[in-house]
């Protein structure tokens, strides 16, 4: 298997054995996800392994060992994540999903922004801000929302989020972050978020995961750009950081941003 996947700041090949990047570009380590090794978060697990991937992401792309020193400078990390065509097991293919944890000096998590390089995307945010606790996890919302190739999301405080692929060919995002504590437990502890999204033929369907005790109903909705957040229809997240390094230092103080990020749901 190879397909070469075309973006307007990044060209790779996705290949048996990953993501394959030009000679002269700097990345780490490339890793798979297996459809199998989901199983713990899916509504119909697998009952074998068919050596299948999930998804494939690398953490830290860059052009020259120069441009990396100007992200590690700045505080932060960008990676790629490609999710296959396919489905799991009836469910479109997702990534694993978490909740952003807290930085020292904080009291909001911190924000990061996904921007689809290829395909069609939908996103969950399960906001809960009692993810830490020993209790039942408070579901305050549910949204599902749609990210068209070329779009941008920007995630909010307490919600816990995960990549969907809801197109008929691969996906791939590319993404920015400041780096901080990754809350995976409460995900994998009620197996997967409040719904699973199933396709059939051209029609997504939304299914309450039965192991919440109360969920919200699923909100669905759409992402527009920000002029105030440095998220523009016409210019990449790459494009304008390269432009300007301090366009997204906000994700690093997410309570000054909070109002912002709302504004750009519909």
């Amino acid at each position: 298997m190879e397909k070469l996947i075309h973006t307007k700041n990044f060209d790779f090949k996705v290949t048996d054995s990953g993501l394959v990047f030009d000679e002269s570009m700097v990345t780490g380590e490339v890793k798979f996800k297996k459809s199998f090794d989901m199983n713990p978060l899916l509504r119909k697990p697998f009952e074998e392994d068919d050596h299948s991937w999930n998804y494939v992401f690398v953490n830290g792309v860059y052009h020259s060992e120069e441009e990396k020193k100007i992200y590690e400078e700045k505080g932060m990390m960008n990676g790629i994540t490609v999710l296959n065509t396919g489905d799991l097991n009836g469910e479109v293919r997702k990534n694993s999903g978490h909740y952003h944890g807290f930085n020292e000096g904080h009291v909001l998590p911190y924000a990061e922004i996904y921007e689809i390089i290829y395909g069609k995307a939908a996103f969950f945010l399960q906001e809960a801000d009692n993810f830490l606790k020993d209790e039942e996890l408070n579901v305050k919302s549910m949204r599902m929302v749609v990210v068209n190739a070329g779009e941008k999301i920007v995630i909010p405080a307490f919600c816990a989020h995960c990549a969907m692929n809801i197109g008929d060919d691969m996906m791939a995002f590319y993404n920015l972050a400041v780096p901080c504590p990754l809350h995976y437990e409460p995900i994998t502890n009620h197996k997967g978020f409040g719904y699973y999204i199933l396709k059939k033929g051209n029609v997504l369907v939304a299914v309450k995961n039965p192991n919440y005790p109360i969920m919200p109903e699923l909100e669905v909705k759409g992402v527009k750009p920000s002029e105030e957040l440095n998220l523009f229809a016409d210019r990449t997240v790459f494009e304008v950081f390269a432009e300007n390094k301090d366009a997204y230092d906000y994700l690093g103080q997410p309570e000054q941003c909070q109002e912002a990020i709302n504004k750009i749901f519909y």
